[in-house]
């Protein structure tokens, strides 16, 4: 069977640096679990997010649903066959419920007795029809700890959708959710990025967004702040006061990161250094100490 790539990027107002990871997850793990229900099996390809975007990326989603072979029961060989042998009326009626010739069906023993038996096949669907219904379910199911409503249909998130690229095979997947309607165009960054920008797949996202002001990876934004915090400490002639969950927060509330490096007045350096830490930290610096 064919398969192919999924992705789907959800682009909102900036959502909260502390809810951002675990929306994603959350996204990507009921995306997954829908697609199996629904006898689609798939492979994470990437998991990105920004303050304005969550990307989920599948790779080896068929192109239809396996076929679904369910077995019926059906009444009992006492009420399906009189004393010669022949089909009764419940026989009949019992196949031609079931779309299955008489010849077709079985009788099964069961704890209970003889009983009659089919097995109906249903057809996969195409996976494109089926991902119309079960990626919008699944950006419904995901969970914050605070959520807002801002379209005719009362959609709740966290911050309001702006826009969702929704590609299977690089063909645009369909379907309106919270005032919006899938479709292949991204936004870049909200003051250096197009405000439009087509792409065709996951690559191409990736690549667009960077030439746009976005880094979509939060393992290479951490990676840029790490390595220029490290280099402002070092011209500072300071060294950085370890702080990961600080840094962790900075990740998650940028797109295009970049290091600052200020300086206070001496005199306003007087307060112990448990309250010069506090409101730096949470004004979103990250401190060094000379």
């Amino acid at each position: 069977m064919d398969k192919a790539d999924l992705v789907v990027e959800l682009g909102t107002e900036e959502i909260p640096a502390s809810m951002l990871e675990g929306a994603t997850r959350q996204f990507a793990r009921h995306l997954m679990e829908d697609l199996q229900a629904e006898r689609l099996t798939a492979a994470m390809s990437a998991l990105y997010y920004t303050p304005r975007r969550m990307i989920v990326a599948l790779n080896d989603v068929p192109s239809r649903q396996e076929d679904l072979l369910e077995t019926i029961m059906g009444p009992p060989r006492r009420v399906a066959y009189d004393s010669d042998g022949n089909p009764t009326r419940a026989a009949l009626a019992f196949a031609e419920k079931n779309a299955v010739p008489l010849s077709k069906v079985k009788i099964v023993e069961t704890p209970k007795g003889e009983y009659l038996s089919a097995v109906r096949k249903h057809k996969g669907e195409n996976t494109p029809r089926v991902l119309e219904r079960v990626i919008p379910a699944a950006i419904g199911k995901i969970q914050f700890p605070k959520c807002m409503y801002w379209s005719p249909d009362r959609f709740r998130f966290a911050r309001p959708l702006r826009w969702i690229v929704a590609l299977y095979g690089g063909k645009v997947i369909k379907f309106p959710i919270a005032d919006i309607n899938s479709s292949r165009y991204t936004s870049g960054h909200r003051f250096a990025g197009k405000p439009r920008i087509a792409v065709s797949g996951l690559a191409s996202l990736r690549d667009s967004l960077r030439e746009n002001g976005v880094i979509v990876d939060p393992a290479e934004r951490t990676a840029r702040i790490r390595a220029g915090l490290e280099r402002a400490a070092e011209a500072a002639g300071g060294r950085l006061l370890a702080d990961d969950p600080l840094v962790d927060t900075v990740v998650n509330l940028n797109e295009d990161p970049s290091i600052v490096c200020g300086a206070f007045d001496k005199r306003f350096l007087s307060l112990p250094e448990e309250i010069l830490v506090t409101v730096m930290r949470e004004t979103r610096c990250v401190e060094f100490a000379k």
